[in-house]
């Protein structure tokens, strides 16, 4: 004998999931009108035009019913979760009854001139060099804005901004939690995008989790060439799609590699695993298109910034231990 009936189990599953934090104080912030992302997890982000959400790092995702389950309840009891959906008291709003407005990105240009906490915070705490600082900065890609965040900007082929992320340079980890800074992507960043820096010809591709992870990889490869670096911002594979796409758009020939560059943690190697069982042929060159396995593998580091760290750590002690043999 059913619990609920299906009208019940539709009702349920129709709940608008924002509408349901708001009411529950569960707290999502707001990345745009379509997209929100829970203030304590930003990994976790609710889609309201699709009424869905996605949670990178606990590879979860789902509707509404999901949503309780796995992040209200934290345990899966369909029965309590379809009763909270429910509730005639809270009288949530349905997700066909939601007005969704697809608003078009505007750059929020608040740039100040130079690098001065930007440059301070990506030296002293991520141990990135003021080489692959200036760079970036030459590119157009990174700047500093007037609350002193590190701003990466998004651009199209055409070089417009279709999207930028925010990277905050004051650690605070009573506000922030465990990862002490701000960060967070521009209200309305045109989906599917990310951030990119090319070496020379994009003939290789290498796709990142975070831009200071990208940015740790390119100080780890001083001598690298032909390379377009990518941020999907989190695990996203329609952005490995879209630039990969362009890539073989745009050169008429397959790219010679294709590299996932993201954490050594268990959502890592699961994004690994799906992307991987995927090929295609270029309808240029009828080439292969395969996805390699570049996650960082350094003991002991969750991801390339850990790596950079730590490599920095070692060259200081060699440079400290010579020094030492010179004194002698």
């Amino acid at each position: 004998m059913k619990v609920f009936t299906d009208e019940q189990i539709q009702k349920a599953a129709e709940v608008d999931i924002v509408d349901f934090c708001a009411q529950n104080n569960l707290p999502l912030v707001s990345n745009g009108n379509r997209y929100f992302r829970h203030a304590e997890h930003d990994s976790l982000v609710v889609d309201r035009k699709r009424n869905s959400f996605y949670w990178n790092s606990e590879q979860k995702s789902g509707g509404p019913i999901n949503f309780v389950q796995d992040v209200v309840l934290n345990k899966k009891d369909f029965k309590q979760a379809v009763n909270l959906l429910l509730d005639e008291d809270s009288k949530y709003l349905k997700q066909p009854d939601v007005k969704y407005v697809n608003e078009p990105y505007e750059y929020q240009n608040k740039e100040v001139p130079g690098l001065i906490h930007v440059r301070k915070y990506l030296h002293e705490q991520r141990g990135i060099s003021n080489r692959t600082i200036r760079e970036l900065s030459a590119a157009g890609v990174l700047v500093e804005d007037k609350f002193h965040n590190a701003v990466f900007k998004w651009f199209d082929q055409d070089h417009h901004i279709v999207g930028a992320s925010e990277q905050g340079t004051t650690i605070d980890h009573e506000k922030y939690g465990k990862r002490g800074t701000r960060k967070m992507i521009q209200k309305n960043s045109t989906t599917n995008f990310g951030v990119s820096h090319t070496i020379g010809k994009p003939k290789n591709l290498k796709f990142f989790e975070s831009s200071i992870d990208l940015m740790s990889y390119r100080d780890l490869h001083p001598k690298l060439k032909d390379t377009q670096l990518i941020s999907m911002e989190g695990l996203k594979q329609n952005t490995v799609y879209h630039y990969l796409l362009q890539n073989i758009t745009q050169q008429k020939q397959a790219p010679d590699s294709v590299s996932i560059c993201v954490d050594n943690d268990e959502a890592g190697h699961n994004f690994y695993d799906k992307i991987s069982k995927l090929e295609f042929v270029c309808q240029y060159d009828n080439r292969d298109i395969t996805f390699k396995d570049e996650l960082c593998q350094q003991a002991d580091c969750k991801d390339y910034n850990d790596q950079l760290k730590q490599h920095n750590q070692q060259m200081t002690l060699q440079q400290g231990l010579k020094q030492q043999n010179i004194e002698r």
